[in-house]
């Protein structure tokens, strides 16, 4: 199932939910930058297909929309209010773990993809005990250590795509699909929260 939300002259978010909504799931707000505005309908789709709700809100530099997103995905059917998370890309990744770190409330797990290295700020979400899963694609892959390095915790994962785009695809002859391993190691770390 898909939804368009319009949101006023900022665009409209999506919604992708899955077709069962008698069975519990979780939920994400996805908020995407440019570079990965293409990919994030076939990330929200595929994500859906093993059963997690994405609403995928429009581009912007900052987290704006966010607390709307999620009293938007807590009253959906199908969602377990328990399990709602953010997923944000670039600079709405860096500008998410400064409002985290600072907020002293967190939503269920966080996906941060291709966030600056804001060592201060992560260190907080790992001190807070959020778990996270940082995912660098393209020319930000080289960060995957120093971020490993400042979120630590066994809470925390860190994936290394430096063979596909910041979007985490690569492209070919066909068009552009997922990284080695991917979405199923995504959809593997968040079955495991």
């Amino acid at each position: 199932h898909v939804e368009e939300l319009p949101q006023g002259a900022g665009g409209s978010a999506w919604l992708f939910a899955h077709a069962d909504t008698h069975t519990p799931g979780a939920a994400l707000a996805l908020l995407p930058d440019s570079a990965t505005l293409a990919a994030a309908p076939v990330w929200a789709d595929a994500l859906a297909r093993e059963g997690i709700v994405v609403l995928v809100l429009p581009v912007a530099d900052s987290t704006a929309g966010l607390p709307q997103a999620r009293a938007l995905l807590r009253r959906l059917p199908g969602v377990d209010t328990t399990a709602i998370g953010v997923w944000a890309a670039g600079r709405r990744a860096t500008a998410l773990a400064r409002e985290l770190a600072a907020a002293g409330h967190s939503p269920a797990f966080t996906i941060l993809q291709n966030v600056a290295n804001e060592r201060s700020a992560l260190r907080v979400l790992r001190h807070q005990q959020l778990p996270v899963l940082g995912l660098c694609g393209g020319p930000h892959a080289t960060e995957a250590r120093r971020l490993r390095a400042a979120l630590g915790g066994r809470n925390n994962a860190v994936l290394s795509f430096p063979n596909a785009a910041a979007d985490l695809r690569i492209p070919s002859g066909f068009g552009p699909h997922f990284g080695p391993g991917l979405p199923g190691a995504v959809v593997e770390w968040l079955r495991q929260r």
